[in-house]
């Protein structure tokens, strides 16, 4: 049992088994113990789909697309179809804190397999080499070699307290290349609700068995989380309101209008084979034929921000030629194409399995419009004993 299909949001599963390795040769700069590794750079085109939100203290018009919120887009997908750990979702040991006026929820979880679904940073060996880092005096520097992280931290980063290791991969600010910020266009009916994630709603986050708190206590205990959160595709958008905030409106072009269109870059290093191709698939999320779109920006609950990411045919790399003299080409093309990449990749990674299969459902546009809501508490209590 999952949640309703007309609410705005759905859950993929965690994977069963999160690919991990020691970083080792993947780290640094030295290109010479590195030669079976990729780096290079990809100019990917961006479509807009659907308009973008995005929300402003001040009166400023946006420019751009953020670099810190193209990276986050691509990470989350990463996160998904990269297998990765539980790194990212709540505070450590699964927990939540969800701040209302005069109150704060206290929400607790677990993960279906918590040795498996562990964040790297509570991973095997991972811990005592953070500790040793915390506990050095004056400079400190973290062995990196021998933290064994999941692809995602390995690729997009890792940072636990003051450890940080800043990944392999680089996303640059998008700039536009059609298409500007505007005033939002007036949608007729009421808006959608846009609240921040409210996992003491347990029976959204949670599978049973899990009861509410008693006395009156804000400490709310769930059971198994349900998978990792996606906001499902509409190709109609509501109306939002948002308070102390200025929104504003990049068009899309399922309306009928011309679309706007980004363009932005993405340098990576060190990356094995099977690590570009899953680059790639994230990038485009296009398998055979399957074409999947991403979300980005404000509002995705209410149908903004589809967006299509067309990276170049042709693969950037460093040349070998890079130290031999000042007239060599930093990069040049390579005979590889993305296809070939990709398919390392998904020679490793099963799309048969259960994460796969409602990924790729949840993640597709829509043929037709539909009308998105936020079920009731009473509504979801009701299909779990129905489920029962």
């Amino acid at each position: 049992m999952g949640l309703p299909e007309y609410n705005p949001y759905q859950f993929v599963p965690f994977p069963t088994k999160v690919p991990r390795a020691p970083l080792g040769r993947f780290m640094g700069h030295d290109r010479v113990s590195s030669l079976p590794l990729l780096s290079g750079k990809l100019v990917c085109q961006l479509n807009v789909r659907t308009s973008v939100l995005a929300i402003a203290r001040d009166d400023r018009q946006p420019t751009k697309l953020p670099a810190s919120s193209l990276r986050g887009m691509l990470r989350s997908v990463a996160e998904i179809v990269g297998q990765g750990c539980g790194s990212f979702i709540g505070k450590d040991g699964l927990s939540w804190e969800d701040k209302k006026p005069g109150r704060t929820f206290r929400t607790t979880g677990e993960y279906p397999d918590p040795t498996e679904h562990v964040s790297c940073s509570e991973y095997g060996g991972n811990p005592a080499i953070l500790e040793r880092f915390e506990q050095q005096e004056g400079p400190r520097s973290v062995d990196w070699s021998r933290m064994v992280l999941c692809r995602p931290c390995a690729m997009f980063g890792f940072a636990h307290k003051q450890a940080c290791w800043r990944g392999r991969i680089q996303v640059g600010d998008g700039t536009l290349v059609r298409g500007e910020f505007g005033e939002p266009r007036l949608r007729q009916g009421p808006p959608l609700r846009m609240d921040g994630p409210r996992p003491h709603h347990l029976p959204h986050y949670f599978e049973p068995p899990w009861e509410p708190p008693e006395d009156e206590s804000l400490d709310y205990e769930g059971g198994v989380m349900l998978g990792r959160k996606v906001y499902r595709h509409n190709r109609s958008q509501r109306k939002v309101e948002v308070e102390n905030m200025r929104l504003w409106e990049l068009p899309g072009d399922l309306g009928g209008r011309e679309s706007s269109v980004g363009r932005f870059e993405v340098c990576y290093e060190n990356l094995s084979g099977l690590e570009l191709g899953l680059l790639l698939y994230v990038l485009d999320l296009k398998r055979g034929a399957s074409q999947l779109d991403h979300r980005y920006g404000y509002g995705k609950p209410a149908g903004y921000g589809s967006v299509r990411i067309l990276p170049q045919d042709k693969i950037a790399v460093e040349s070998p030629n890079r130290y031999r003299g000042f007239d060599s080409l930093p990069l040049a093309r390579m005979r590889s194409t993305p296809d070939e990449f990709k398919q390392l990749f998904f020679a490793e990674r099963p799309a048969t399995d259960a994460d796969w299969q409602a990924f790729e459902k949840w993640m597709q546009m829509p043929l037709s419009e539909q009308e998105f809501r936020y079920p009731t508490r009473q509504e979801m209590s009701d299909a779990w004993r129905c489920e029962e």
